[in-house]
């Protein structure tokens, strides 16, 4: 019986001893594969058609190197088929040989000279810095970093439009294992911060965690088991070892060790109670529990203490229960109607929208947070002065029960505590004020969710763009103003297309 690679001709680069690349030479070699590290002499389109150079690593490809091992002097002498490891991947996982084309890398044009005796006196760092940068013209420099930036841009247009795409395609991979092991690692780096509170703790460790936590949301698959990440920059040995754990149990033991002596700690279990309180983070919450000699919560209560905190610590600490709880998404639509009302009342020209997590269609909600605007009104002082009106209005029909920020005519966000009809618990609220023409910038800014934000902001980057909540510039001073009112046009401008907000966790 035939197998599944019979025929296939594979070129890896780069050439590996490591035992994760051994494994997989023999899996692929088990398929009928034939596996190389040169590009053999191919004579006719059809042994053209089956041979691939497969990179194994593209994101810290080295153009000049793999020029170098495949013995050519410019990339146009590849006459292959250049595809990343996920097209293996994908093959073995479904069993058949899927299309090549969705897995297809366009190399950036590099040409490189034989090395002769001469070089080799130079620095190998040097020699190959002038391999890659030093023998091309301005113009290849150039076309080569437009390359390398067009890579990036798709890389993250996949990961913006990744929910929307599987629902699309009816896709059948599943995430979930990806989630579960990046949410385990927040979780350590939130154990590391704590940590660092104490004395004489190394204050980096949270680094290998964030920058495998970028590695796996870099990575467009799901992951079967560690090795399928293991040549990706920020994914070393100890990290592999604890993604299999993940992928075993759940959980991982130098995770789970440092979580229980953390709960152990007093010091530390009383800064996590603190900080849970609107007005205090882990670093003043560790410098007042330290400077007032506290040793229980409970204290918190007692007037030498609560009469140190400030107004708005005072205000968090009076509502903390209902402040940490999340609402059911009935009460928050019982928010929303509610004030949907009151502003009604208060001026039928004025508009309001709600945003966050309520928007993203999450069945629970950690606060509200409302837009208001004026069709036509696109001066920012006169919508700010509306927001000071409209919350001394709210104030007075008792709908807001208390203010965390100062309530003044300029103000263009007003943060407090909000109470629902048929509801008694105090909750979360901001209200924001946004001029009309920077209507669309702000709906992709406030709805969310935070990582597909930051992709987009990284994305217009990448494009030589700026984005904020008032817009999508051509410069970072914000004087060249692209877009602002319309959010299918700047996702569209990204090269991302309309996302809906159901399909923005992501």
């Amino acid at each position: 019986m035939g197998g599944l690679l019979d025929n296939v001709t594979l070129v890896l680069f780069p050439k590996s001893n490591s035992k994760v690349s051994s494994t997989r030479v023999k899996i692929w070699q088990s398929n009928g594969a034939s596996v190389r590290y040169q590009i053999p002499d191919i004579d006719d389109n059809k042994a053209n058609n089956n041979t691939y150079l497969v990179l194994t690593n593209p994101e810290s490809l080295n153009v000049a190197q793999l020029l170098k091992q495949l013995n050519m002097k410019s990339v146009s002498q590849i006459k292959v088929s250049v595809v990343t490891l996920a097209w293996l991947f994908t093959c073995l996982e479904q069993n058949k040989l899927v299309s090549r084309s969705d897995f297809l890398y366009q190399l950036p044009e590099v040409y490189t000279t034989p090395t002769s005796t001469d070089d080799l006196s130079v620095n190998p760092r040097k020699r190959r810095k002038v391999l890659s940068l030093s023998s091309l013209s301005s113009s290849q420099q150039q076309q080569q970093k437009n390359t390398v930036a067009t890579d990036q841009c798709t890389r993250l247009v996949d990961k913006l439009t990744r929910v929307r795409d599987q629902k699309a395609n009816h896709s059948s991979r599943r995430f979930a294992r990806n989630d579960k092991i990046i949410e385990i690692f927040q979780e350590m780096i939130s154990l590391l911060e704590q940590e660092t509170l104490l004395e004489s703790v190394n204050t980096h460790k949270a680094r290998q965690y964030r920058n495998a936590i970028t590695a796996i949301q870099d990575y467009n698959f799901p992951i079967r088991f560690s090795a399928d990440l293991s040549d990706r920059p920020g994914i070393g040995k100890s990290i592999c070892e604890h993604i299999d754990d993940i992928i075993e149990t759940g959980s991982f033991p130098k995770f789970d060790a440092l979580k229980k002596t953390l709960d152990q700690n007093t010091e530390l279990r009383l800064v996590n109670q603190l900080s849970k309180i609107h007005g205090f983070g882990q670093i003043n919450a560790s410098v007042f529990i330290r400077k007032h000699g506290i040793t229980d919560f409970c204290q918190m209560s007692e007037p030498k203490f609560y009469n140190r905190l400030n107004r708005v610590q005072k205000i968090g600490y009076r509502n903390r229960d209902d402040w940490s709880e999340r609402m059911s998404r009935d009460e928050v639509t019982c928010h929303f109607r509610h004030i949907k009302n009151l502003v009604r009342e208060f001026d039928p020209n004025l508009q309001i929208d709600i945003m966050g997590s309520y928007l993203r269609g999450e069945k629970d909600c950690g606060d509200i947070d409302y837009l208001i605007y004026e069709k036509g009104l696109v001066e920012q002082e006169e919508i700010n002065k509306i927001l000071f009106e409209l919350v001394l209005f709210l104030k007075r029909k008792h709908y807001i029960e208390c203010d965390l920020t100062e309530i003044t005519p300029k103000m263009d966000k007003f943060m407090g505590g909000a109470i629902a009809p048929n509801y008694s618990k105090n909750r979360r609220v901001d209200i924001i004020s946004v001029a009309y023409s920077n209507l669309g910038a702000s709906f992709l800014y406030f709805a969310g969710n935070g990582y597909f934000n930051r992709c987009l902001r990284l994305l217009a980057g990448k494009k030589g763009l700026h984005l904020n909540e008032k817009g999508l510039y051509k410069d970072k001073g914000n004087t060249q103003l692209i877009e602002s009112f319309s959010e299918k046009k700047i996702l569209d401008i990204l090269g991302v297309g309309w996302v809906e907000y159901k399909d923005r966790d992501i």
